[in-house]
C-alpha cells in the first residue's frame, strides 16, 4: 500500500498580504472617523442642552426680577422709587448692565421679612437687584434688601446664576406719549423719563465651555449687530421682552 502523500496548502502571497492589511487599516480607520464623529455629535448635543438649562434658568430669574420691578403696596403716594435705578450701555462682546428695585415683603432669598408691621405681617422693604457679566463669564446678581429711609441689608454679592455667557445686552421701552405703549427703544441711561419706561428686552449669548467646531456666525444683540469670532465654540441666543407689570396700561 502507497504511503498518501500529503498535498502542500498554498499560502497568501505577500501581495495578498498586503491588500487584507490595507483593507483592514481603512476599515479601522472608517470606524475610528464614525466613533469620533459621534463622540463630537454627543459633546455638541450636551453643550447645548446645558446652554439651554442655563437660559431657561437665567430667563426665569431676570424675568422675575424685572416684571414686578417698581411695584408699590401704596401706589396712590405721589413720590415713586424708580423702577429702574442703574443701567450702563456696553458695546458687543462687552456687557450693559442694570439695577432694579421694588417693594418686597420677601428678602433676596425669598423668605418672609422677620420684621413685622402694625398687623403683625412681614413688613414692605426696598428690594434692589442689580445684574451683571463678570469678566470670567459669570451672569452675577448683587441684591439688597433693607427699609427705605434705613440701612439696607446686602444679601447676595456678586452671586453666580448662570456661567459661560458672552455677553449681555438690554433696550428699554419707553412710552413718550403717556398712552401707557411702549413708542421707542433706548439704550440702558438714554431714556428721556425714568417713569416712562414700560419693559424690558435683554439678550443673553452663551458660549459652550470649549471648542466643539462650531462656525462663527452673526447676532443681532438688542439691536447691535456682532459677529463672533472663529474660535469653534457653540454659542446660544436667549432674548425676550418683559413688561413692566406696575406700568401697563
Amino acid at each position: 500500500m502507497k504511503p498518501r502523500r500529503h498535498q502542500p496548502q498554498p499560502g497568501f502571497t505577500l501581495l495578498e498580504l498586503l491588500i487584507a492589511m490595507s483593507l483592514g487599516a481603512l476599515v479601522c480607520a472608517g470606524c475610528l472617523a464614525v466613533t469620533m464623529s459621534l463622540t463630537a455629535t454627543v459633546q455638541e448635543q450636551q453643550a447645548h442642552s446645558a446652554m439651554q438649562q442655563a437660559a431657561r434658568f437665567a430667563e426665569r430669574r431676570l424675568r422675575n426680577a424685572f416684571e414686578p420691578a417698581g411695584y408699590h403696596p401704596q401706589p396712590w403716594q405721589p413720590a415713586q422709587e424708580p423702577a429702574v435705578f442703574y443701567a450702563f450701555n456696553s458695546t458687543p462682546p462687552d456687557s450693559d448692565q442694570i439695577a432694579v428695585q421694588r417693594w418686597s415683603q420677601r428678602n433676596c432669598l425669598g423668605n418672609d421679612n422677620p420684621d413685622r408691621d402694625n398687623q403683625g405681617q412681614p413688613a414692605w422693604y426696598l428690594l434692589q437687584q442689580r445684574f451683571m457679566v463678570r469678566p470670567d463669564g459669570r451672569l452675577a446678581e448683587t441684591c439688597h434688601f433693607g427699609p427705605a429711609q434705613g440701612p439696607s441689608k446686602r444679601q447676595l454679592n456678586a452671586a453666580t446664576l448662570v456661567s459661560g455667557v458672552e455677553t449681555l445686552q438690554i433696550l428699554l421701552a419707553e412710552d413718550t406719549n403717556g398712552d401707557g405703549l411702549s413708542n421707542r427703544w433706548v439704550a440702558p441711561g438714554q431714556w428721556q423719563h425714568e417713569a416712562a419706561i414700560v419693559g424690558i428686552h435683554f439678550a443673553l449669548l452663551l458660549r459652550s465651555e470649549r471648542p466643539l467646531n462650531g462656525a462663527p456666525l452673526s447676532w443681532l444683540l438688542a439691536g447691535q449687530p456682532w459677529s463672533a469670532p472663529d474660535d469653534q465654540h457653540v454659542r446660544l441666543l436667549a432674548a425676550t421682552s418683559v413688561p413692566l407689570r406696575g406700568r401697563l396700561p
